[in-house]
């Protein structure tokens, strides 16, 4: 992203968590940037906030360097069915895998 024009209001963000190993769990959410008065927000669900130890109207840092590398920006349809299937692949790992033994 370094050097490109971004048009904010069209961006969405695929947020990529990881467990305690650091391994991704593919839980993805898409998210879009929003212009609130002068300002552009990025909106986070309260099920993070409550995670995260987290409230409305607390001040945060942000590492630009790791939110660079976890967003995403939408291209195509393709792109969604690719994070879709990446997704229900993580999800039901387990159950493919005994439906693959019987």
């Amino acid at each position: 992203m370094r050097g490109t024009t971004i048009d904010l209001k069209s961006i969405s963000v695929y947020t990529v968590y990881t467990d305690e190993m650091g391994e991704k769990t593919m839980t993805i959410k898409e998210r879009k940037f929003r212009e609130v008065g002068n300002s552009v927000v990025l909106t986070i669900s309260k099920e993070f906030l409550k995670e995260n130890g987290l409230n409305p109207g607390d001040t945060v840092f942000l590492d630009e360097e790791k939110l660079r590398e976890a967003i995403t920006k939408k291209q195509t349809l393709s792109d969604e069915i690719d994070v879709a299937i990446s997704q229900a692949l993580t999800e039901y790992d387990a159950t493919f895998r005994e439906l693959v033994d019987k």
